[in-house]
């Protein structure tokens, strides 16, 4: 039985995460994303991290953002700080910003779904549960 990876979009988290470190601005019209709604880790540390240097009036870019990671792991064969950088080359457009919100939430939101129908199958499968489960 092959195992179903649960729903996610990494480009769009790479997108909206690119887009807030080209333009740290950006992060008040997403402001209602939080670091649960990433599904990669390294993407959850990332937006946790930019969200507590704004929240603190500080700059959330590859630069200013470079001495919070520089004890993370290497991502690959490449350093967490490089790929910063790849986020923010190839961060979404301001014009799309919306879009790659509703998506990365829409995906998480999914993922909730999920783990619920999972957990309820698993209890509607145990003969251990009793009388929790009468006609």
């Amino acid at each position: 039985m092959t195992e179903v990876s649960p729903p996610h979009n990494l480009g769009a988290e790479q997108g909206l995460i690119g887009a807030v470190l080209l333009d740290d601005r950006l992060h008040e019209h997403v402001a209602d994303i939080t670091p649960d709604h990433f599904f990669d880790p390294m993407h959850v540390e990332l937006w946790r991290l930019i969200c507590d240097v704004l929240a603190g009036n500080g700059r959330a870019d590859p630069v200013t953002l470079r001495p919070h990671i520089q004890d993370w792991r290497l991502i690959g064969d490449r350093t967490v700080f490089a790929y910063l950088g790849d986020l923010a080359v190839n961060g979404c457009s301001p014009a799309s910003l919306g879009a790659y919100a509703q998506e990365v939430k829409r995906m998480s939101l999914r993922r909730r779904v999920s783990v619920l129908a999972s957990d309820a199958a698993t209890a509607a499968l145990d003969v251990s549960t009793g009388d929790r489960f009468e006609a």
